[in-house]
């Protein structure tokens, strides 16, 4: 694989994505260090350059050219692309990063995704085609993880940050282009070739993710300083508790902070057992699932990395933790914890003020 340098020609590099590969870490990482970064070649753009506000990442700007962004309307967003693009031709190497690349579509902005794979990949690659039309040549940066795992916190993560209900089955079935890896990077290596493909294992067992990122792209970060991590995932219970609320009437912002509350609560010794659950309903309904991605996974390292594996073929489990509880729905260890939290919280009730004294005028 060739990396770019700070050193050859102007380069424009857009990552794009995948979710769940510590792009959050990632972003923040480039947001806080730019102005040294900045010296050492790379620039990471700012929404100040359309006079808005600081961002640590670009989904907005993204999800603007597909008319997806409550603060950022299309014109806005092209205004930005044009920007970074004329200012990028007088940079070593600039980088625009927002996993929000990975899912959009030649779409109207109120439509759903096509179902039918021809329809989806026509949308798909018209979409990735426009963008080559308003930034012009460009080379793409993806961080992959084993179809597996990714599927896995994806589905912890979309179920958090939206009002999905479906269980974790349907969510494979309906978001299938999620995984198909080698289908999506064709369809950008058409028009933006020589794309740099990393392994998400690969830069986690670094045991630094940002810097071995930014030496992915040729530069030199090992002494700034790096963020916490960001962006965890929900316990797989405290998601399946949240698929229940996404269908009452409570706001999006309001279900959220409750759950994350709840997770909060949650004391060590319970989160250590909740923590060593899957929502796979077998380690063998996982392994079919990664095994049908194989030959695919094969093609695409051929075809991008230089015949580099991305993909460990270890089991995703540690065979020598605790054993991995299975299953799409609340544990008893979660419903035990919940049922004794209820417990302590009416005994903590101040005398008078239980749930049958009622807070209305005494009755008569």
């Amino acid at each position: 694989m060739r990396r770019p340098s700070p050193s050859s020609a102007p380069t424009l590099v857009l990552h794009v994505g995948t979710h769940k590969t510590a792009t959050t870490s990632v972003q923040t990482f480039l947001r806080r260090n730019a102005p040294a970064l900045s010296k050492r070649g790379l620039w990471y753009p700012d929404y100040r350059l359309i006079d808005r506000p600081s961002h640590y990442a670009h989904i907005g700007a993204v999800n603007g050219l597909a008319g997806r962004d409550r603060n950022i309307d299309p014109a806005t967003a092209r205004r930005f692309f044009e920007a970074v693009r004329d200012r990028a031709a007088k940079r070593p190497l600039t980088v625009i990063s927002a996993e929000s690349f990975w899912r959009h579509l030649d779409i109207p902005a109120e439509a759903q995704p096509p179902t039918d794979p021809e329809a989806y990949w026509a949308a798909r690659r018209s979409w990735i085609a426009g963008l080559r039309d308003l930034v012009g040549p460009a080379r793409i940066l993806v961080t992959l993880r084993r179809q597996d795992g990714y599927a896995a916190s994806l589905y912890q993560e979309h179920v958090k940050a939206t009002r999905y209900r479906g269980d974790f089955a349907a969510f494979r079935a309906e978001h299938w282009w999620h995984f198909d890896y080698l289908g999506q990077l064709r369809a950008w290596a058409e028009v933006f070739p020589d794309p740099l493909v990393l392994g998400f294992d690969a830069l986690r067992a670094s045991g630094d993710v940002a810097g071995a990122f930014c030496a992915a792209l040729g530069v030199e970060a090992g002494d700034l300083p790096r963020p916490p991590r960001r962006n965890e995932g929900l316990l797989p219970d405290l998601v399946v508790l949240k698929r229940a609320l996404n269908g009452t009437e409570h706001g999006r912002g309001a279900l959220r902070e409750r759950v994350e509350a709840l997770e909060a609560a949650v004391p060590p010794e319970t989160r250590a057992t909740l923590a060593r659950r899957s929502l796979w309903t077998s380690a063998a309904e996982a392994e079919a699932f990664r095994q049908g991605f194989a030959a695919d996974n094969a093609a695409l390292e051929a075809a991008f990395t230089g015949g580099v594996a991305l993909f460990s073929d270890a089991p995703a489990d540690d065979p020598a933790a605790p054993a991995l509880a299975y299953g799409d729905a609340l544990s008893p260890t979660a419903l035990d914890w919940l049922s004794r939290a209820a417990l302590e919280s009416g005994a903590a009730q101040e005398p008078g003020q239980g749930p049958d004294q009622g807070s209305g005028p005494a009755a008569c």
